[in-house]
């Protein structure tokens, strides 16, 4: 089976989904379907010339998006900035409709449903779809589309006909009723799955001490391994340090104010923030470094501002104690850097809209899940975390479980079985 992925995106969470799911779709050798067995996978990855900064993969990329457009932003400001995106979009989703009339690949795996001006470009994927018998599917990170973008009516127009040449929707956990999905649209549950870790030369503990944190007291170290075979714990009998490391884009939507201010109410934890503002609208780590120092805790906030390279970052998982993924109610989706921390075993301080994220944490004990946006449930469960009295009212965390549920090899098996269904009912 021909498989072209579409992955305009070249760094954060889409971007790592898309490589997984690549390297899982080009390990089958082959498939057996109605009796039929299938020749192995021919698997394409459309991208941009620094996707995931050029690592190494055994599936096919070809370079083909412009990661920056910067045409009329420097000259316009805001308005240009727009125009500059809108110019990626209709080129992007131009150029994989060239790639795929060329290529007539068998499927279109887009990393993820986007609906932005969508009229201006759906036609000719329409078209393939539809007159060329090419299965277009879908991720569908967010189906619940609970935010308006532009007018509504543009909005709503847009939401509705981005779904046209797409056959196969993939989600992380059964839709609400009515379903935000149009009923063309054949729906299949797969989960996310877990990220790997590379061995890391680096010492965490060494890490540790660069952040100005104690080291953990060896004698006492008592939790499940992580990969790099150091336990993990939150002893603080050892150490009056906890690290909380807030890893990722930062985006407003994370909650990062509400970390740094739980920080006042709980005098043992740590705050180390490495990552970057996903876009200019989300507030720089100036604002929230400014907030660290208005409520005297800067000496408890680290802020690293760039790229973490892959060979590193078991490392830092390992450095730390906790993990922050505390979303805001408008988050519906599943996050990747959930699936790092199950890797790391290190449990997370989390919070979100109802959504597979929150089913996951809360399934396989994951950590601390608590309401989103208030300020009390964030103090508070800061706290369980560091006295550890959520694994006394839970029970330890289900790595195991979670990583057996969170597989990527059921995520695209799920896939292409959906896919060959959909081809035979086409005929």
């Amino acid at each position: 089976m021909k498989i072209v992925i579409f992955s305009p995106t070249s760094i954060g969470g889409l971007a790592e989904h898309t490589h997984y799911q690549a390297q899982a779709l080009d390990a089958i050798k082959s498939q057996t379907f109605s009796n039929i067995e299938t020749p192995k996978n021919e698997v394409m990855v459309l991208c941009s010339a620094d996707f995931l900064e050029g690592r190494v993969a055994v599936y096919k990329k070809k370079k083909v998006f412009i990661s920056g457009l910067s045409v009329f932003g420097p000259f316009a400001g805001r308005i240009g900035e727009l125009l500059d995106k809108s110019l990626k979009i209709l080129g992007d989703q131009w150029r994989l409709a060239w790639e795929v009339m060329t290529r007539r690949p068998d499927v279109v795996l887009l990393a993820s449903y986007s609906e932005y001006l969508a009229p201006l470009w759906v036609l000719p994927h329409w078209i393939l779809a539809k007159c060329f018998g090419i299965v277009y599917v879908a991720n569908l990170h967010d189906p619940v589309r609970d935010y308006v973008v532009g007018p509504k009516w543009w909005h709503e127009f847009s939401g509705a006909i981005a779904y046209c040449p797409i056959s196969l929707g993939v989600v992380h956990q059964r839709l609400p009723e009515p379903s935000p999905v149009p009923k063309h649209v054949h729906v299949v549950e797969a989960p996310v799955g877990v990220y790997d870790l590379q061995e890391s030369p680096e010492d965490p503990e060494a890490i540790r001490a660069a952040w100005g944190v104690a080291r953990r007291n060896s004698e006492k170290l008592k939790r499940g391994k992580a990969l790099d075979a150091r336990p993990l714990t939150l002893d603080t009998s050892a150490s009056p340090d906890v690290v909380f490391l807030a890893f990722g884009f930062i985006r407003d939507n994370k909650n990062l104010d509400l970390v740094i201010r739980a920080l006042a109410d709980n005098p043992s934890a740590i705050l180390v923030v490495m990552g970057r503002a996903q876009s200019k609208k989300d507030k720089r780590l100036d604002f929230y470094r400014d907030l660290a120092m208005e409520l005297g805790l800067l000496d408890r906030v680290r802020f690293f501002d760039g790229f973490v390279p892959d060979e590193k970052l078991a490392s830092y998982f390992a450095a730390a104690d906790v993990v922050v993924l505390t979303y805001d109610k408008s988050f519906h989706s599943q996050s990747g850097v959930l699936n790092v921390a199950a890797r790391a075993r290190r449990p997370v301080l989390a919070s979100a809209g109802e959504s597979p994220f929150k089913d996951c944490v809360e399934k396989f004990r994951l950590g601390v899940f608590v309401e989103p946006d208030d300020m009390r449930a964030m103090k508070k469960g800061m706290k369980m975390v560091i006295s550890e009295e959520w694994r006394t009212a839970s029970g330890e965390p289900d790595w195991e479980g979670y990583e057996k549920f969170a597989s990527w090899d059921v995520n695209v098996a799920k896939i292409l079985e959906a896919v060959e269904s959909i081809k035979i009912s086409k005929g």
